[in-house]
């Protein structure tokens, strides 16, 4: 069975997104793949929006796709 897949609006001006939504920004990372570089500082910490809820300010969002992109361009 094929997973579905979801469409995410385009990156807002400003604000948070959720997880889910990063890791479509980054191509389907896997989620382990990205905790584990959240904790070596590849990828912003999250931010705490409620006390079970938690988002990425989209202009760090922003600031990652950008290095990213820097760096497979070299």
């Amino acid at each position: 069975m094929d997973k579905k897949q979801t469409q995410y609006p385009p990156l807002p001006h400003e604000g948070f997104i959720r997880k889910p939504h990063f890791l479509y920004l980054l191509g389907g990372m896997p989620s382990s793949t990205f905790e584990d570089g959240v904790r070596k500082g590849i990828f912003p910490k999250p931010v705490h929006l409620t006390d079970r809820t938690v988002g990425w300010r989209v202009e760090d969002v922003r600031t990652t796709l950008e290095r990213i992109a820097t760096e497979t361009t070299r």
